[in-house]
């Protein structure tokens, strides 16, 4: 598609991806990601670490510690089993900085990705209205909403 951002995606898309499996991932993350990987990885000896847990998504609970990344390297998921509690635990005990979106957020992902619940679009409204509004706008722009034909801003009206 040759999309450089998620809002060039989505207006040349004409509508938001869906939340079971958005097509963005692939255009925007993993087929970068692999690209850079093809060209620059030297699979003797480099691997793919990632922070995904199972506590995350229903889907994680399939993943496996070790598996073999699409771009042929060795990946690896060293926090597959670990809670919030222990990441950011071994955070601080590390001494390092913590990611300050865990001041808000159990996990970080893209801040318009679909597959948000309910309290993570809420938790964006209110620590980071500018970017909540934006997708409040986008859904106005394409006639299309982010959620089950529910704008955010009515999906939010219980919790609100």
């Amino acid at each position: 598609m040759g999309v450089r951002s998620y809002e060039e995606y989505l207006f040349k898309r004409g509508k938001f991806p869906l939340n079971q499996r958005p097509c963005c991932r692939s255009y925007l993350k993993t087929d970068p990601i692999n690209k850079w990987l093809n060209r620059y990885a030297d699979k003797d000896k480099d691997i793919i670490v990632t922070g995904e847990r199972r506590e995350e998504s229903p889907f994680r609970l399939l993943y496996t510690e070790e598996y073999q990344h699409s771009s042929g390297l060795l990946g690896i998921r060293p926090v597959l089993n670990w809670t919030t509690f222990q990441v950011i635990d071994r955070i601080i005990r590390a001494g390092l900085n913590m990611n300050p979106l865990y001041n808000c957020f159990s996990r970080v992902s893209c801040w318009c990705c679909p597959n948000k619940k309910k309290w993570e679009w809420y938790q964006l409204k209110i620590h980071f209205p500018e970017l909540f509004k934006k997708v409040c706008q986008w859904e106005e722009e394409l006639g299309h909403t982010i959620k089950y034909g529910h704008t955010l801003t009515d999906w939010l009206k219980d919790i609100a």
